[in-house]
């Protein structure tokens, strides 16, 4: 617990905003908690407020907590948002989200400074908020609405999709795209259509030492099929193999699983990684 009389407290909540290490940002929303110690604690925003111009991550922290306590009260953390609208780097992003729940009257003023902003730039979220009230002012024409790339490899079946898969001659971004036309397959393939994938899996490392994108997703599918296998991965000294088992292993995994998940656990503190969890 934090007192408001802790040396360690604005410092301790400064570090927590600047470092946003969150697994899933829908399901965790740590910055209305972090907003309320800044309130509580009657922490100085300054120092929050600096953070705007910090990179991408202490930027978008900084900020929700600043909207935050604007819409909690807090004149200053509006006022400060306002002035980076007008003045910041990253403005638009910031626009948008203070546009998405604060009071109309709290950002309309901003029309005319936005206007001179945009010259050059297009909103990229069309079908929100301040674009929608703004659009006939600012003169905006939406543009047509595109869907989801098609599947170049539709008419290939599994078959010849595992075999693209295979070929270690076929560039990364093919086999990425053979492994998406298989998650995206419906009906899905079933299980047993799909097994002569495991022993590929070792194999489709990416570049970038992660896994070929496309391939947790096809694993995914394969469901329970794919514990004994990702028993094996799990050792593995690739940190993408490794993950991937353990993503196996929580979903499908058995008792006797138990050790090499907490062994798992261990290795994310040991390496201060919290998102794995």
């Amino acid at each position: 617990m934090l007192a408001p009389d802790d040396p360690e407290a604005a410092r301790l909540v400064l570090d927590c905003i600047r470092r946003d290490c969150r697994w899933d940002t829908l399901v965790d929303q740590r910055h209305r908690y972090l907003a309320r110690l800044v309130r509580d604690l009657g922490l100085p925003l300054a120092p929050v407020t600096a953070l705007l111009a910090g990179g991408r991550t202490e930027h978008e922290s900084a900020a929700e907590v600043l909207r935050l306590l604007a819409l909690a009260g807090s004149g200053e953390a509006r006022e400060a948002l306002r002035a980076y609208i007008r003045s910041g780097e990253r403005w638009m992003s910031v626009l948008e989200s203070v546009a998405g729940s604060w009071p109309v009257a709290d950002w309309d003023d901003l029309l005319e400074p936005v206007r001179a902003r945009l010259v050059g730039e297009e909103p990229e979220l069309w079908g929100q908020e301040p674009w929608l009230r703004w659009r006939d002012q600012l003169g905006l024409v939406a543009p047509p609405v595109v869907g989801r790339k098609p599947d170049a490899l539709a008419g290939l079946d599994t078959g010849r999709l595992l075999a693209l898969i295979a070929d270690p001659g076929r560039p990364e971004g093919d086999r990425s795209d053979a492994l998406w036309s298989l998650s995206r397959r419906a009906p899905r393939p079933s299980a047993g259509t799909l097994a002569p994938l495991l022993a590929l899996v070792p194999s489709l490392g990416a570049r970038d030492g992660r896994e070929i994108s496309g391939l947790r997703r096809v694993v995914a599918l394969l469901g329970a099929t794919a514990v004994p296998a990702a028993r094996d991965w799990a050792g593995s000294g690739e940190r993408w193999l490794a993950s991937l088992a353990l993503d196996v292993l929580t979903a499908h995994g058995e008792l006797q699983d138990l050790p090499v998940l907490l062994a798992g656990f261990r290795a994310l503190r040991a390496r201060r990684e919290w998102c794995g969890y």
